[in-house]
């Protein structure tokens, strides 16, 4: 947990200095770039079902227990 606020208080830090210095295109770039890793990981980890409608618990469910939307 106390690597959890670690991590937190980091990515604020980043955050506080990008707004600090107008750098805002790199915080969308960041969140451009998880969202794609993330869609990424979802297709593979569902055999190329995921949908990107599908909400995380869907895609937990459907792991879990193969579970079809």
């Amino acid at each position: 947990m106390e690597e959890n606020k670690k991590d937190v208080d980091e990515m604020m830090q980043l955050i506080k200095e990008c707004i600090k210095n107008n750098n805002l295109v790199f915080i969308a770039t960041l969140v451009c770039k998880l969202q794609n890793d993330y869609q990424d990981l979802a297709k593979l980890s569902t055999e190329g079902n995921y949908q990107p409608s599908w909400t995380h618990k869907q895609v937990l469910d459907y792991l879990t227990y193969e579970q079809k939307f």
